[in-house]
C-alpha cells in the first residue's frame, strides 16, 4: 500500500473554497441535502464562499482544518468555539433559489447548534468529512489529532449519528465517550437517533 504524507493544517483564503464546500455537504446526509441536493451545486458553493470570508460564521475558514496529500484538499474538519456569537443565515443572500432549504435547515439544526454552543465551554466539531478515495489512510485520525493538538486545554465535542459505528468507533479510539443519546435534525418528521461525545480529559 502506498505510503501518503497527510498534511492538516487551518484554512486559508487561498484555498478552493468549492472542494471545502463539497465536503462541508458530504458530512451529513440529512442537514445539507435539505439545502441542496448536490454537494456540486453552484449556489451551494457561493453560500459557503459568502460563509467562509466572515469573521462570525460558523463555516468561517477560521473554524474549518483541511487535510490535504500533496497539496491537494482530501478531507475537512470544522470547530466552532462555544460561548462565541456565530451565525450562519445571516451571510447567505434572501434572493438565493436555496433560501426555503436554508430556512428550514437554519430553524432545525444551525440555530439549536449555536444556542447549545453559546451555553457550553470549550469547542464543538461540528462538521468531520473524507474523501472517499481516501479512507482508511488515517485521514480522519489526522485531523482530530490536529485538533486536539490546537486545542490542547480546552474540552472537545462532537455530535454522530447513532448508526454511524465506523465514525463512532474512531472516535472513541481518539478519546471521545458518549454522554448523551438524542434525537438530531433528520430534515423530516422521522426521528434520527443522535449521540453527543465528549473527549475524556
Amino acid at each position: 500500500m502506498k505510503n501518503y504524507n497527510i498534511n492538516c493544517r487551518m484554512a486559508t483564503e487561498k484555498d478552493d473554497i468549492c472542494a471545502i464546500a463539497r465536503y462541508i455537504h458530504l458530512t451529513d446526509p440529512y442537514i445539507y441535502p435539505v439545502i441542496c441536493s448536490s454537494p456540486c451545486n453552484k449556489d451551494w458553493q457561493d453560500i459557503i464562499q459568502g460563509c467562509y470570508f466572515s469573521m462570525d460564521n460558523v463555516f468561517s475558514m477560521k473554524n474549518i482544518i483541511v487535510a490535504e496529500i500533496d497539496n491537494e484538499i482530501i478531507g475537512i474538519l470544522c470547530v466552532i468555539p462555544c460561548q462565541r456569537s456565530l451565525h450562519f443565515i445571516k451571510d447567505v443572500p434572501k434572493q438565493s433559489a436555496l433560501y426555503s432549504g436554508i430556512l428550514k435547515a437554519n430553524e432545525g439544526y444551525f440555530e439549536p447548534l449555536i444556542k447549545e454552543s453559546m451555553e457550553l465551554d470549550g469547542y464543538n466539531i461540528t462538521n468531520i468529512c473524507v474523501d472517499m478515495s481516501f479512507r482508511g489512510l488515517g485521514v480522519g485520525t489526522a485531523l482530530i489529532s490536529y485538533c486536539k493538538k490546537r486545542f490542547p486545554d480546552s474540552k472537545l465535542r462532537l455530535d454522530v449519528i447513532a448508526d454511524n459505528v465506523k465514525a463512532i468507533n474512531l472516535y472513541e479510539k481518539m478519546g471521545f465517550t458518549i454522554v448523551k443519546e438524542y434525537y438530531g435534525f433528520s430534515g423530516t418528521e422521522d426521528l434520527l437517533p443522535c449521540y453527543h461525545m465528549e473527549l475524556k480529559q
